[in-house]
């Protein structure tokens, strides 16, 4: 199983563009001899086609991880205060600038909106620092809860989720957690984010690395409250008919003949 291929296809620059091309002879090396690989999203099996990598034969899509409906019940829209939620790693292609940014500019006119932040700190050049969460959370833009054991009552609590990713995921798991909790989903069009999202059916998607459009995806929610609760109800409904971890794990049981 490929979960998420990451940045290790970007060729931004030279340098990126020679280490792609090392990564992808490691992939076609070390999955040559596989029958059945399993991917959780149909851009990733787009990239290791185009790159010759693997054979259509071999590629397989499935349902993202999955989520236990019962640990993660449909729970009612709260009441106010209005809570947009994210939960990410403290990583700068989470996305977490721009929601911060989007956050700054929606409190100009609406103060009393809290935007919260579920996540932990990393180490490395990829990683947001502390002191700028904390700096954030000071000012009052972010409420930065930091780590938690169980996401649950962190969703619950929200009317909005929002993962503002840029990175190469598989399909995020939070997405999954939110729409089986009964949440409409604000998340960017990249790889992983928008395999969930039917766009104004359970959420919105708008672009990447791009606080402007996020902040216009937040403003959408803001104007249009009378659609939360269908958005919440499609959210479920797909989280039941799609992503329950028992359909998800009987279809890998499938590709492996288990």
């Amino acid at each position: 199983m490929i979960t998420g291929l990451g940045g290790q296809f970007d060729s931004r620059s030279r340098l990126h563009a020679v280490f792609s091309k090392i990564v992808g002879l490691l992939y076609k090396v070390s999955l040559s001899k596989y029958q059945n690989v399993i991917f959780q999203n149909s851009d990733d099996v787009a990239t290791l086609l185009e790159k010759r990598i693997l054979k259509p034969s071999q590629m397989h899509v499935v349902n993202g991880s999955g989520v236990g409906l019962d640990e993660y019940p449909q729970a009612p829209l709260p009441s106010e205060p209005i809570v947009f939620l994210s939960i990410a790693r403290y990583l700068v292609a989470k996305g977490i600038r721009e929601y911060a940014q989007a956050a700054r500019e929606i409190k100009k006119t609406n103060p009393n909106i809290i935007f919260r932040l579920v996540g932990f700190e990393e180490t490395g050049k990829t990683a947001i620092p502390i002191a700028e969460i904390r700096q954030l959370h000071d000012e009052g833009i972010i409420e930065a809860v930091g780590k938690v054991d169980n996401a649950y009552n962190q969703l619950e609590q929200c009317h909005i989720y929002v993962l503002a990713s840029f990175y190469g995921e598989g399909l995020p798991r939070t997405i999954l957690e939110a729409m089986a909790v009964g949440r409409p989903i604000l998340t960017t069009n990249n790889v992983g984010c928008r395999e969930a999202v039917v766009e104004g059916v359970n959420g919105k998607l708008v672009e990447p690395k791009s606080a402007e459009t996020l902040a216009s995806g937040m403003r959408w929610f803001l104007d249009n409250p009378q659609q939360w609760q269908a958005m919440a109800s499609a959210s479920r409904e797909m989280a039941e008919n799609k992503y329950d971890v028992r359909i998800v794990n009987a279809e890998m049981r499938r590709i492996m003949d288990l």
